[in-house]
């Protein structure tokens, strides 16, 4: 891949969380897909990652989940609705309503992280595989002219 972006940004890598702490009343979570290439993201975004038993995926339900939405939400600051922002200090400071560990809830809440990772690396694969389906279809064509069809 041939790309050179204006500002370089920061470097993030496969399985890193990426939390946007721009206008956060919009939840937007990006768990790093494993790519055959360098990664970056713009500043706008906390690379979040997980300090405890749980693994990212675990971390993203989390963080997800409607109070905590509301702690996030109480937290930020800006102008105007459309540019708020969360600080990373404050972010830190989020309460997570996490099960303790070795109790029938935490193995559920466990159990159904990892189908819920699962799936998310297989829709990965599969938006990749149409990635690529549809550069093909569109190569096959690429030298046709309108107007000079077969």
């Amino acid at each position: 891949m041939n790309y050179h972006p204006k500002y370089q940004g920061i470097a993030c890598q496969s399985g890193d969380l990426l939390f946007s702490k721009i206008n956060p009343r919009i939840p937007r979570l990006l768990i790093v897909p494993s790519l055959e290439f360098p990664l970056s993201c713009s500043p706008e975004f906390e690379i979040v990652t997980s300090k405890i038993e749980i693994n990212n995926y675990g971390l993203k339900l989390l963080l997800s989940m409607p109070s905590v939405q509301m702690q996030i939400n109480s937290l930020t600051a800006g102008t105007s609705s459309s540019h708020n922002r969360i600080k990373t200090a404050d972010l830190a400071n989020i309460l997570l309503p996490l099960p303790k560990p070795h109790t029938s809830l935490y193995a559920d809440w466990m159990t159904k992280v990892r189908e819920y990772e699962q799936k998310e690396k297989a829709a990965w694969q599969t938006r990749l595989e149409m990635h690529n389906l549809k550069n093909s279809a569109i190569a096959i064509l690429t030298d046709l002219e309108p107007n000079n069809l077969p």
